[in-house]
């Protein structure tokens, strides 16, 4: 069912698809031809909404496969939206990670790699002084859009942008 939903129908097709293939049991497999960011996001919005989703991080994280892998770092960053438990250390070790692996990562990998830590970086306020300290030990991370509208923000002023939104205002 996975792959004829997803031949041959684009983008919206290959969401489905990963999607079906998701829903019994989730695990390391993609519907063929299912593939690249959008289907990746797509199958992690879905798989944080399981009670998969810890296991899943990880072992979509150390896949072989670069769609899962970005799966993987988009479902972090949607389990630390709808979840806000994440044990520190953990996180910690999250950050150390990206820090570690995102120059040898593939373009869009990188991109959402980053998307993970300025996450991480809004998720309490010493993960964000975590989160700072390794954006600037990484400093500037190369992203090549091609024909798309996609765009990557500068992560440190991202970041600040979002704790000023999460402060209260005062009247």
């Amino acid at each position: 069912l996975a792959a004829s939903a997803g031949a041959g129908r684009g983008v919206a097709g290959r969401q489905a698809a990963a999607a079906i293939a998701g829903a019994a049991p989730i695990g390391t497999r993609l519907p063929g031809g299912a593939d690249g960011s959008a289907t990746a996001g797509a199958l992690a919005t879905f798989a944080a909404r399981t009670p998969y989703r810890q296991r899943l991080t990880e072992a979509w994280i150390n896949s072989p496969r670069t769609t899962l892998q970005s799966a993987g770092w988009s479902l972090l960053g949607s389990t630390l939206q709808l979840d806000p438990g994440l044990p520190e250390a953990q996180a910690q070790a999250w950050v150390a990670r990206i820090e570690r692996d995102i120059h040898g990562a593939g373009n869009w990998l990188r991109r959402t790699m980053m998307y993970a830590l300025i996450g991480l970086g809004a998720h309490s306020e010493a993960l964000r002084t975590e989160a700072e300290a390794a954006i600037g030990r990484i400093g500037p991370v190369a992203f090549d859009p091609g024909r798309t509208a996609c765009e990557f923000p500068d992560p440190l002023p991202y970041l600040a942008r979002m704790w000023a939104r999460k402060k209260p205002k005062k009247n």
